[in-house]
Parts: C-alpha cells; sequence; structure tokens
C-alpha cells in the first residue's frame, strides 16, 4: 500500500480515538475493527507510521476496557520489536511508545499479564539497557506496577546455577536487580530516582535477599581471596580463559547512592532503606549493612533530608518497639519503660539533659526508644570504622565522621561507656 494512504488512514483514527466528542459505542466498535491493525503496524516499514500507530493504540487504550483478546497477539509483537538486544525498533521515540503500550497493557490487565511474565521481563531486561533516558524510566514504573500486581510471579524461580555448594535458584525479581544497575549509576538524576524507588519494590517482593543485598554493597569474606587474583594472564572458567580485564569491576550501590549529588535521589534512597528496614520479611540479617547508610542521612547538607532521615529512624524504632524481636536485655527495657515508666537514675538523668540542653535539628527532642535501641545494638560494629576515618586526608570525611559519631552518642546515651 502506499505509504501516504497509510498515514491519511492512521490520522482520521487518531483523531477519532482522541476527540472526546467521539460517542463511546462508536468508539468501541472502532476498537474492535483496528485494535489487532494496529498492533500489526508496529512492523511498519516507516517510522512515522509505526509511531501513528502508537499513539492510535494508546488513544484507544486510554478510553476503552474491552482488551483481554490483544493480549495473545501484544505480548509478542511488543517482544519482537523490544524484546532482544540490539532492539528490532531503531527509533528511540517509538521505543518509548511502546513501552508505553506494555505500561498501558499492564494496568488494564493486571491479572491476565502473568501469564507472559518471561516475556515482559525480557522486554524489561533490553529496556533498563536502552540509550533512551525515558524508556529507562518507563522501564523502572513498569516493574514497580508489575511487583504490586504479580508479587508471586516476580518472585518465581527463573533459572538454576551451578555454584561449589550445588545448584542455586535464581529467581525473577533478582535477575531484573542486575539488570537495573547501570540505572544507578546513570548520569540523569530523575532515572537514578525512578531506578532507586525500582529497586527498592524488587527487594520487598523476596522472601531471602541475603545474596542480594550483598551484591548490591560489593561484599565479600575478608580472609577469602578470589583465585584469579593470582594469575595476571586470565583463568579458565567454563571452558575458556577469562582475562582480569574481561571481568566486571563491581560497586558499592548503597554508597554511591548515599553520596548522590542530586537531593531527590537521596531523599529516594533514605525513603528505600526504612522500607527495606521495617518490610522486609528477613530484614534483621540485613539491619547491621543497612544502618550505616540510614544514619548517614543525617549528615546531610540539607536541612530537609536530615528531617526526613530523623522521621525514618523514628519509624523504624516504632516497629522494633511493636515487634520486640530483640535480646532480652531490650525486652526487659521496653518492659520497664511501659510498666514503670524506666525510673532508673541513669534514665532519670538522660531525660533531664534532653529537657535542659539544645541540641542542633533534626534532634529537636529525645528519639524514641526503639531508635535508641537499633543504634545502641549496632554501635559496637560502626564506631571503629569511624575512629579510623577521622584520620582520612580528606576534610570532608573527617567532618562526617565526627559528625555521626556525635549522632552516635545522642542515640546510645549513657549506654555509650
Amino acid at each position: 500500500e502506499d505509504m501516504g494512504k497509510r498515514r491519511a488512514a492512521l490520522f482520521r483514527v487518531q483523531q477519532l480515538a482522541t476527540s472526546p466528542q467521539t460517542p463511546q459505542s462508536l468508539l468501541s466498535q472502532a476498537w474492535e475493527i483496528l485494535g489487532l491493525d494496529l498492533f500489526k503496524l508496529m512492523g511498519d516499514p516507516v517510522e512515522r507510521c509505526r509511531d501513528m500507530a502508537m499513539r492510535c493504540l494508546l488513544a484507544f487504550l486510554d478510553r476503552v476496557t474491552a482488551v483481554a483478546h490483544i493480549l495473545p497477539v501484544a505480548i509478542p509483537c511488543l517482544v519482537h520489536r523490544v524484546g532482544s538486544s540490539p532492539p528490532e525498533e531503531a527509533s528511540e521515540e517509538v521505543r518509548l511508545l511502546l513501552l508505553l503500550v506494555l505500561s498501558r497493557v499492564i494496568s488494564l490487565l493486571p491479572k491476565q499479564i502473568g501469564e507472559y511474565m518471561e516475556a515482559v521481563s525480557d522486554i524489561l531486561g533490553v529496556a533498563l539497557q536502552d540509550s533512551n533516558p525515558s524508556v529507562r524510566k518507563e522501564a523502572c514504573q513498569i516493574i514497580s506496577m508489575l511487583c504490586s500486581v504479580q508479587r508471586d510471579k516476580m518472585k518465581a524461580v527463573v533459572r538454576y546455577e551451578e555454584t561449589r555448594v550445588g545448584p542455586e535458584a535464581r529467581y525473577r525479581y533478582g535477575e531484573l536487580i542486575l539488570a537495573l544497575k547501570p540505572s544507578l549509576r546513570h548520569k540523569h538524576a530523575s532515572v537514578r530516582t525512578v531506578a532507586v524507588c525500582a529497586l527498592g519494590s524488587l527487594l520487598l517482593t523476596g522472601d531471602k535477599n541475603l545474596e542480594v543485598v550483598e551484591e548490591l554493597v560489593a561484599w565479600q569474606q575478608p580472609n577469602i581471596i578470589p583465585i584469579w587474583h593470582f594469575f595476571s594472564g586470565g583463568t579458565w572458567e567454563d571452558g575458556r580463559l577469562v582475562t582480569p580485564e574481561e571481568r566486571g569491576v563491581r560497586h558499592n550501590y548503597l554508597a554511591l547512592l548515599a553520596g548522590d549529588k542530586s537531593v531527590q535521589v537521596r531523599e529516594a534512597f533514605i525513603m528505600m532503606l526504612v522500607d527495606w528496614m521495617t518490610r522486609l520479611k528477613d530484614r534483621w540479617d540485613h539491619e547491621a549493612r543497612l544502618l550505616p547508610y540510614l544514619l548517614n542521612g543525617l549528615t546531610d547538607e540539607i536541612p530537609h533530608l536530615r528531617s526526613v532521615c530523623w522521621e525514618a529512624m523514628e519509624r523504624l524504632g516504632q516497629t522494633h518497639e511493636e515487634e520486640k524481636n530483640n535480646n532480652d536485655r531490650d525486652k526487659q527495657e521496653l518492659r520497664d519503660f511501659r510498666e514503670y515508666g524506666h525510673r532508673a537514675p541513669a534514665e532519670a538523668n538522660a531525660q533531664e539533659r534532653w529537657n535542659t540542653c539544645v541540641h542542633e535539628p533534626p534532634f529537636s527532642r529525645r528519639p524514641r526508644l526503639g531508635a535508641r535501641m537499633v543504634v545502641r545494638n549496632n554501635f559496637r560494629r560502626l564506631i571503629p570504622t569511624l575512629v579510623r576515618e577521622l584520620n582520612e586526608w580528606q576534610d570532608a570525611t573527617r567532618t562526617k565522621s565526627a559528625q555521626l559519631i556525635y549522632y552516635l552518642t545522642l542515640y546510645c546515651e549513657h549506654w555509650v561507656t
């Protein structure tokens, strides 16, 4: 067919779909007739026609509800265009429209999309590597949506990986976290912000997240050195020679986000941390690793972020008090505080000091008991590193370490001795 005729027809369809004067009955009839044909135009050789076809689809999907019949056609078409690396679709703008179509389909069919989670995961994995920042942001938003509507499918096992101790399961949310890592270091702050939100949603879907958290902080056992460190020429792995230059550099992504230059990214990071520390099923396993990054927000140069971090610590303390899943000393202290008002002399002195002394914001009032317990239980792990950093040659590092020691002392009070 002539390209000009296709463009003219798509223009009329777009007018029909976007016009407020179009009756709903006529719109539904047009959708039944044209819906599948619009998906076929994803492969049109002319970019302008593909662009107009996707805009027509978005206009229809915003106004119709009977879309279940297009799902078996929509997902394979999307996989063909943007589900492989490099994607079949060359235009960045059209790739964004395709992701928007996928988002609309998921929002309209949240339960039915579970049958196509493998295909959707392939699309998202490619989109998270896209050169267009808007495509990455839309992919992150789709991930957050899937974590709420398809939680069981997101934590399903997708493959098994052979390790020294035998085959280990790899979960869908873990694979998406691996694909999400480059976006956490993207040059655009808006991309990093939505990537942090997606990362928070992904980890909350899992039940056992130890390996994922260790990978995010680039942790390795201090007494174990990988064998490839001893061979500059490389080592044989899986039947091929792997040189040190081919190995990817491991980054502590939580440290990078904690020191991000963008205020929005740091705020999203603080909220993500407190969600993890209060909602993860295995949160007590990660408390010692995550708490330093949360406390770091108390030294932020932006007063608003210091207040956000303070409120996050109060929320963490409330969770700590409500669950009482602590050691015997904490249980006894909570019981004494609730039953007897904590009449110990040391407690009375600490309360008097808070009533008479004025501390800089956000310490406008005494931290709640649960927050003080959390910091006190981890104080011995934190203080050696902070003292060591007081001897660093950079002024900013020494200043933040001194501030953090001061704030830890405010939380620990008389227990610091």
